[in-house]
Formats: C-alpha cells, sequence, structure tokens
C-alpha cells in the first residue's frame, strides 16, 4: 500500500495520481525481477494497493529479501509534475501454507500484517502473525471504547510545566492528554492517540482538548515581572490536513478570552515534512492570527538550515532521544549544540524536553537553550496542581 498516496490526488490531482501509479508499478516490477526472477505474480488490487505472489522454496528468506529491496526502491523520491514527491510504502508478508491454505484468508492476513507496517511507522514491512489478529480486536475494541469517551467524562488535560533556561522561571505549560477509562483503567497515550489518528476520531477529540486547554490558560495569572505564561498544545497531521484550524484556534480564543500570544501550536516537523507546501500556507495564516508555532520531536525528520527557513516557525522542541543520554554521547551533544545555534541564527526559539537530570539542565543551559521542560523539573500536574503551583511564590530552578 502506497503511504500518502491521497495526500497527492489532494494536492497535485489525479493525473498526478496516475503517474505516481505508474512509476510505483515499474518500481515494482523491476525490485521483483531483480530479487525473484521470472514466474511471480504482480497484480493492482485497486487503488494505491498493490499483489505480490512469489513462490519458491525458502519462502521467508526470499519474501524478507524481496520487502527489503522494495522498501528501499519505494522510498526513493519520485519526480511528479517537476516536484519531489517522497511516499515510500507498507508491506504485509503472510505465507502457505504457514499461515493459512485459503487464498481469501492469505489476502486477509496480508492486510493485517500490512496495516501493522503502518503502525509501526509507515515505508517497512511486517511478517503475519497469530498474535496480530488479538491486537487487531484489541485495536477495534479501543476504537469503539474511544467514541465518546470526551463527552462521557473519561478524559482530562494535565499540564508539564515548562522553564525559562536562563531565569530559571515559570514560562508556560504542555497541555497533554489523559483517558481513564472506567473498566480499562488509565489507557497510555502512545496506545490511544495512535488509534485516534488512524481512525480519525482525533478530528473530534482535538479541537475539545484545544478549547479546554485554552479556556483554562485564560485564568492563570501573570507572574510579576514576568510576561503571560503561555500553553501549548499538540496539533495532529489530520488536524492540519483538514484546512479548518484557523478557525478552531479562532474559535478557541475568542470563547476563552485568551490571548493569541499566549497560545503555541506544536506540530510534528514529519507532518509538516509530508506536506510541505500546504504546512506552510496554513502555518503563515496561524502566524497572521499572532499564535506561535512550534516544531515537535525537531530532529527526526533530517531537517536541514534550508528547511527551517522556508517554513515559518517560532520555535523547535528538540527530541528527547537527543536528550536522554546527555552528556555521555558525543553524538548527540554536538547535535543539540547544532540545532541550538542553527535555529538561533534564525531567529527560532529553542526547547529541550525529556529533562531528567541537573547536569541535562545546565549543559543545555551553557549552550543557551531557551525553554526546558521534563521530570528533573516537573511532572504533568492536573489543573488543580498545576493553579496550587501558581499560588506559590515563584521557583527559580536554576537555584
Amino acid at each position: 500500500d502506497i503511504d500518502h498516496f491521497k495526500r497527492v490526488n489532494d494536492t497535485l490531482g489525479h493525473e498526478a495520481g496516475d503517474e505516481v501509479l505508474l512509476q510505483f508499478a515499474n518500481r515494482i516490477g523491476g525490485a521483483v525481477r531483480s530479487v525473484a526472477g521470472d514466474g511471480v505474480m504482480v497484480a493492482r488490487l485497486g487503488g494505491d494497493e498493490f499483489v505480490i505472489l512469489v513462490q519458491g522454496t525458502d519462502l521467508r528468506e526470499l519474501a524478507t529479501q524481496l520487502s527489503t529491496r522494495l522498501v528501499t526502491d519505494l522510498g526513493r523520491p519520485l519526480a511528479v509534475q517537476d516536484r519531489q514527491v517522497f511516499l515510500g510504502a507498507s508491506i504485509g508478508v503472510t505465507l502457505f501454507p504457514d499461515d493459512a491454505s485459503g487464498a481469501t484468508a492469505l489476502l486477509k492476513n496480508g492486510d493485517i500484517a500490512m496495516y501493522q507496517a503502518k503502525v509501526a511507522g509507515k515505508n517497512c514491512y511486517r511478517f503475519y502473525s497469530r498474535a496480530m489478529n488479538h491486537a487487531v480486536e484489541r485495536r477495534a475494541q479501543l476504537e469503539e471504547e474511544l467514541r465518546g469517551a470526551w463527552d462521557r467524562g473519561e478524559m482530562s488535560l494535565v499540564y508539564q510545566p515548562i522553564f525559562s533556561a536562563d531565569s530559571g522561571l515559570l514560562a508556560g505549560a504542555e497541555a497533554l492528554l489523559r483517558w481513564n477509562h472506567p473498566v480499562l483503567g488509565t489507557v497510555a497515550p502512545s496506545v490511544f492517540i495512535d488509534v485516534a489518528e488512524q481512525s480519525g476520531l482525533i478530528e473530534s477529540i482535538g479541537p475539545n482538548v484545544l478549547r479546554e486547554a485554552c479556556r483554562e490558560a485564560a485564568g492563570w495569572p501573570t507572574p510579576a515581572g514576568m510576561p503571560p505564561l503561555f500553553i501549548s498544545v499538540n496539533v495532529s497531521p489530520r488536524q492540519l490536513r483538514r484546512g479548518d484550524l484557523v478557525d478552531i484556534v479562532g474559535d478557541c480564543l475568542g470563547q476563552s478570552g485568551l490571548r493569541a500570544s499566549q497560545l503555541h501550536l506544536e506540530l510534528t516537523e514529519t507532518a509538516v515534512i509530508d506536506d510541505e507546501l500546504q504546512a506552510s500556507s496554513l502555518l503563515a495564516r496561524l502566524h497572521g492570527t499572532g499564535v506561535k508555532v512550534w516544531l515537535d520531536d525537531f530532529g527526526t525528520g533530517f531537517s536541514g538550515l534550508s528547511y527551517l527557513k522556508r517554513v515559518p516557525v517560532d520555535g523547535v522542541k528538540i527530541d528527547r532521544s537527543f536528550v536522554v543520554d546527555l552528556p555521555r554521547d558525543p553524538d548527540d551533544l554536538a547535535l543539540t549544540t547544532a540545532i541550538i545555534s542553527m535555529a538561533h541564527s534564525l531567529g527560532i526559539t529553542v526547547v529541550a524536553e525529556g529533562i531528567e537530570k541537573r547536569e541535562q539542565y545546565e549543559l543545555l543551559r551553557e549552550r543557551e537553550c531557551d525553554l526546558m521542560q521534563g521530570y528533573w523539573m516537573s511532572y504533568p500536574l492536573t489543573a488543580g496542581e498545576f493553579a496550587a503551583l501558581l499560588a506559590q511564590p515563584p521557583r527559580n530552578i536554576a537555584g
């Protein structure tokens, strides 16, 4: 299954989509002939789904070689309408007779494995296993339980404080969604956020999160001698693609009375990279409202200086994977130092997340990182706990 194919049709048109299908088909054929030789059936089922039927003796090894080659070949950029398009493909592999004896069951198993490849991050392959059936059933149950969870009062926001590295004082907080199911208990965000994103439920949950975060932040007092505290809210790729984000943001600000400058929207770097043209237009419109935009998980999408120059953002969040091994890992130290220097040269704020040790804070502060958050400074707090924090004398983490 071609990853992000719908985006090609939506942004470049169906003629470009047809060209992508032709190029993918040619690459599939080339990879199959190179690895498996002749006598292999390649078919397009419909839309952007293809099926490859391979026969042989050591099927698992052959399928591994072919899938690896396909991921490499299909992950290379395509030239479409004088543009480079990065798509990739998710591949599911199932074996006869190990997994099933009938064609229908084999296709179903392949589809399940392909879905797991998408869950794993796309542009990869997965072999079918019987355990996947349980995973699919559990995912379907979670999706059903997730419907209406906000309206039933099962979901709430917690706020993780963000501190100024320079002054050591509280500067704002990130709103984080939590789900406490009456039967399933606490469901990990890494699980239900993915389900919400894949099912499209995030399109109804996201605006509720934004509205509640703005309402809560509008009531926060301004610390003496400090600018008003900001609230940062994560925006999903689906919300970014809908096209009505600017209107939703305007409604939330109007209803809550929160200043636009106090609202920071966090977009994942990969979501912006996937459709840079549309994202740049949307970010420019958001800037027009006075809202700040940060790139989350920065460094994981292989960004460069030229990319930051093209995309209008106010801040970048250094991904926690670059922070966790500081100061021991010299590569991570070099990367974080480069990110800070690169962003500052463009007038962009730098936020470091995942700070769990004082030495990490001190190291990044020396390199002039602007803002910090992490368990060393504070765990996420409920609305009541955050209000209690604001009622206390200002805490200076630098002291």
